[in-house]
């Protein structure tokens, strides 16, 4: 390794190239020289080059000044590389070294600029230059992100740990509130929500936030503010810390001390404050001088919410935020290194919640104005007061937005923000009681009532009692994002559940801060009475009951933003295909262009693939830019989206930032780690939905099933592309009836279904058998729920009986035989066919089924008819169709269209079942079906197991090459090919969920 003094020659003597070749470790430049670019009169060259990170050498006659020092880093990086270090050598000696550091907000990296006199570097730099030295016995493992360690080097605490003791100081703050009832119920009545624990953690959270404020106060007005060492050897007593507050409150900054000095005076024990105030003042308080801080408040205060049952506040992870805060921004259209430019910036958050979207987007619009030569603190100011807008619901929430956004930079003051508490439920604020729906009462206006107050409502920089309005006008919004809540006015599944457990929640979307059961359909009356004020016709809009308040948001977005704008959510997974969301791909797809969509692959759980915290569901991201004019039928129906894939979640902030970086390209992408991160890949983007690589790992694998699709077969390692005729299955047939046109009682099914004929999984295959046959051999047998181990064979028992209910003969007959629904839908009767809805792949073997004879199918196995027209060849039909979808070739394209919210799960609505892509029977030969119906008499009594085994499967194995020689006339090279496609889709950790049986490496 290189000496100081080595390394002090070779950079007096501008040798960089044999320091960084030969001295450290480096390797020869893997760029080219950066070509002079016009009204420039130097270049640049490269010096050396590890892994993906590159020193380049500019030398000039002297240090440019900063506006042509940021034209050329701005050439380096979108030409070649983010991360380099850039050395300016002057011919004259002076150097200036920019140096990569992390941000103070750790979420992304910053050149930050060292100068020094060639012939005297500083001990600092010459310990950095010593510092990224690598040796040859290391370089066989060395990885991408052991050379951005060494590089990227902030000299700022630990965050993770000092996350940890912030976390520790809050929770141990709220120990002595919570043991004082009536402390904990007025701490409740100024923070507008119920007292109790929770609360409490997030009034110890708002105090801790004014302590570390206090810190960066106090540096910038001494001898009016003490500074926390101070306030600490003074004893922190309730009297000292209120006077100190105040003296605050008199200079300005009230949406943060507002509300903290509330609750200050709402602790009533003086006991209690000095244990809360010691707390706040203690460990903790002492590393508050990074600004790093700042944000971890807002993470924490995320993960203290309360209300979260019915309110579904999931709030964004930091990392995520940072990740799709980067997508958006990158798209905005800015002269960056003009202020007045970025100021007029208007930027959007509905459902804002601590924070954490506007807080990353306005650190991805700093960085970039930082990164072209400005000073983000100028900015400042007018980013409070004009250009992020957030609403939210919670009054704490709110505050803490206001709170996290101003810690940007704590020592620059502002009149007031643009953020909003919208009123929620029925409220009488004095001109008799009315309904308020949140946010999405600006659907039909752009100025709505807004709560009022000081910090903890409407966010004023002064203590105001005035009545407040939210001012968020149509059609002016260069970016709307929003994480929305996640809850539905519909609650056909949790209605059984609701009156089991002793709690319905008729409209759980409106269910949150206390409203019963009459102002929740108020507020359901409201929403549809919002759409027609704004004019918003039925076919026009994304709001859809099933899929809940996240379509209604997008309503909202899409009216707030201006052509040309960008929209950046946050989605449940089922956007992208759910059948409820159809009516959002719809929209999407004519009025915006440049789509992208993220998901995260993960076997562990649902929970790691979800952008928000504490949440089951596994999420989507979606961001699109709004078209200047909405596109025709014909186009949206052709609308495409660059689908990104990731192997996990970014673990940091800076990763999240990077990972977007990346992934912006296309193709396969590595993290800034250095390990396979996910790829992206171009696919339809529809209302129809059609096929989605949403969650998947393998690209090549999400290339044979968007083959498949169109009617190509792309085997792994086959290189003739074949041909196959494939149609969606609702070509060839008609679906069966909804469950509920079944057997819900009330008038609606003229079934009832008992009993289903379940048994425990250890009975014994041949008394399930006993009990089955009974229903099998009764006038109206139902195959109404799953039993996996009754499921091994392609021949399944009717599990139940349908006993009519009295007086409804006609319209049971009706249902047994087929119907013409109020849609003007042909809708089929009973039959042999049936498809599994609700595939649990990595469980039950089975993508379809025949029954011995017709019976109606329930939720589990809803009922599939040919079509009519073909009565005659229905039986070899039935066999065709259950062959192919129980082929690995059928069960990749039903994959492919299915949902995959929860591992080791395919499933479809019954409407979307006729997506399917299924060997279209109308283009191959009479003899060409019979062949398939021997195949399936053939297998009917083979033992298949488990889909997601598929690999291993000999039943499995045998089907696919007898389908693959007989019907498809493959040759017999292509099997290799099926034998890796097995693999392929047994390897997706949305079909083996984590389970042992995956194969090996997967």
């Amino acid at each position: 390794m290189a000496s100081h003094r080595e390394i002090q020659d070779l950079v007096s003597a501008r040798a960089l190239e044999e320091l960084f070749r030969r001295h450290l470790g480096w390797d020869n430049p893997r760029q080219v020289p950066l070509p002079f670019s016009s009204g420039s009169s130097v270049a640049a060259h490269p010096v050396a080059s590890k892994k993906a990170v590159d020193v380049w050498r500019v030398p000039c006659p002297a240090v440019p000044a900063a506006a042509e020092q940021h034209k050329i880093i701005r050439r380096i990086r979108r030409l070649y590389s983010l991360e380099t270090l850039i050395v300016f050598d002057g011919d004259d000696g002076d150097m200036l070294w920019l140096w990569p550091e992390q941000r103070p907000a750790g979420d992304s990296y910053r050149a930050v600029g060292h100068r020094c006199d060639r012939d005297a570097v500083g001990s600092e730099m010459l310990d950095r230059l010593a510092g990224v030295a690598f040796t040859l016995e290391e370089e066989d493992g060395l990885a991408v992100s052991d050379v951005l360690s060494r590089v990227r080097r902030s000299l700022g605490v630990d965050v993770a740990d000092l996350d940890r003791e912030v976390e520790r100081t809050v929770l141990d703050t709220a120990v002595p509130l919570s043991a004082d009832a009536d402390c904990s119920a007025r701490i409740g009545e100024v923070l507008s929500q119920e007292g109790g624990e929770q609360s409490n953690r997030m009034a110890a959270a708002i105090m801790f936030n004014a302590v570390v404020f206090q810190h960066h106060i106090a540096s910038h007005h001494p001898g009016i503010v003490r500074s926390l060492s101070e306030v600490r050897s003074a004893g922190a007593g309730r009297a000292l810390v209120a006077a100190e507050w105040d003296a605050i409150l008199e200079i300005d900054y009230w949406p943060i001390f507002g509300i903290a000095r509330k609750l200050l005076d709402a602790i009533g024990d003086d006991d209690v404050a000095a244990a809360v105030l010691g707390e706040l003042y203690g460990s903790a308080s002492d590393k508050v001088a990074h600004r790093a801080t700042q944000g971890l408040v807002g993470e924490l205060f995320g993960r203290l919410i309360v209300d979260r049952k019915f309110l579904a506040t999931y709030y964004t992870r930091p990392q995520s935020a940072s990740f799709l805060a980067e997508m958006a921004v990158d798209r905005l259209d800015v002269n960056w290194p003009d202020p007045e430019a970025v100021t007029s910036l208007r930027v959007a958050d509905l459902a804002c919640g601590t924070g954490a979207l506007l807080t990353a987007v306005y650190r991805r619009i700093a960085a970039r104005h930082e990164d072209a030569g400005g000073d983000p603190a100028d900015l400042h100011q007018k980013v409070m007061e004009e250009v992020l807008t957030g609403c939210d619901i919670m009054p704490a929430a709110v505050h803490l937005t206001a709170a996290v956004l101003s810690g940007e930079h704590t020592h620059i003051g502002y009149t007031s923000t643009r953020t909003w508490v919208m009123p929620f439920g029925v409220q009488d604020f004095g001109a008799g009681p009315q309904t308020y729906l949140g946010s999405l009462d600006l659907l039909f206006s752009g100025r709505r009532r807004a709560l009022f107050g000081d910090g903890s409502t409407a966010v004023e920089a002064r203590d105001s009692t005035a009545a407040s309005e939210a001012e968020v006008p149509d059609g002016q919004f260069d970016l709307v994002i929003m994480n929305p809540p996640f809850t539905r006015p519909t609650n056909h599944e949790n209605k059984q559940r609701g009156l089991q457990e002793g709690v319905v929640v008729p409209n759980p979307a409106f269910a949150g801060l206390d409203n019963d059961e009459v102002a929740q359909e108020l507020m359901s009356r409201a929403l549809g009475d919002a759409y027609r004020a704004a004019g918003i016709k039925p076919a026009d809009r994304a709001g859809h009951g099933n899929a809940g308040l996240p379509t209604n948001f997008v309503d909202l977005a899409h009216r707030k933003l201006r052509a040309g704008g960008v929209l950046a959510l946050i989605v449940p997974a089922a956007a992208v295909t759910g059948k409820s969301w159809e009516k959002t791909r719809q929209l999407l797809a004519g009025h915006y262009e440049d789509l992208a969509v993220v998901t995260m692959a993960s076997a562990q759980s649902s929970t790691a693939r979800a952008f928000s915290n504490d949440t089951n569901m596994a999420e989507a991201v979606i961001v699109a830019t709004r078209r200047q004019q909405a596109a025709t039928l014909a186009e949206s129906e052709e609308c495409r989206a660059r689908y990104v894939c990731l192997r996990r979640r970014p673990a940091t902030n800076s990763e999240g930032v990077d990972t977007a970086r990346a992934a912006a390209a296309g193709g396969d992408f590595d993290a800034p780690g250095g390990s396979h991160a996910g790829f992206a890949v171009p696919g339809l983007f529809t209302a129809d939905g059609g096929g989605h690589p949403s969650g998947a790992v393998s690209a090549e694998l999400c290339g044979v099933a968007a083959s498949l699709a169109v009617g190509h077969l792309r085997l792994p390692g086959v290189a003739d592309l074949l041909d196959v005729p494939t149609v969606p299955l609702r070509d060839l047939g008609l679906r069966g009836p909804v469950d509920r046109d079944i057997n819900e009682a009330g008038g609606r099914g003229p079934y009832q279904v008992t009993p289903t004929g379940w048994r425990p999984d250890d009975t014994p295959r041949d008394t399930k058998e006993q009990v089955r046959e009974p229903h099998a051999a009764s006038d109206r047998p139902v195959l109404w729920r799953h039993d996996a181990g009754m499921e091994t064979r392609m021949v399944v028992l009717a599990c139940s009986t349908g006993t009519v209910r009295p007086g409804m003969d006609e319209q049971a007959l009706r249902l047994w035989e087929g119907h013409t629904n109020n849609k003007k839908e042909r809708i089929a009767g009973a039959t042999r066919l049936h498809i599994n809805r609700d595939f649990q792949v990595n469980s039950q073997p089975l993508g379809a089924c025949l029954t011995p004879a017709p019976a109606l199918g329930g939720r589990a196995w809803p009922s599939f008819a040919p079509d009519p027209d073909r009565a005659g060849e229905r039986e070899s039909w039935e066999k065709a169709l259950c062959v192919w979808l129980n082929s690995t070739i059928g069960l990749v394209g039903r994959w492919w269209v299915s949902t995959r919210q929860q591992k080791g799960r395919a499933n479809l609505t019954i409407t979307t079942i006729g997506r399917i892509p299924a060997l279209d029977l109308r283009a191959i030969t009479p003899t060409t079906i019979r062949s398939m119906a021997d195949i399936f008499d053939q297998f009917e009594e083979r033992e298949f197991l488990p889909a997601n085994e598929a690999y291993r499967d000999l039943a499995r194995h045998d089907l696919d090459e007898a389908l693959a020689r007989r019907v498809l006339h493959l040759p017999r090279e292509a099997l290799a090919g099926l034998a890796r496609l097995r693999v392929l889709w047994c390897s997706e950790p949305s079909v083996h969920g984590n389970k042992k049986t995956r194969p090996d490496g997967s």
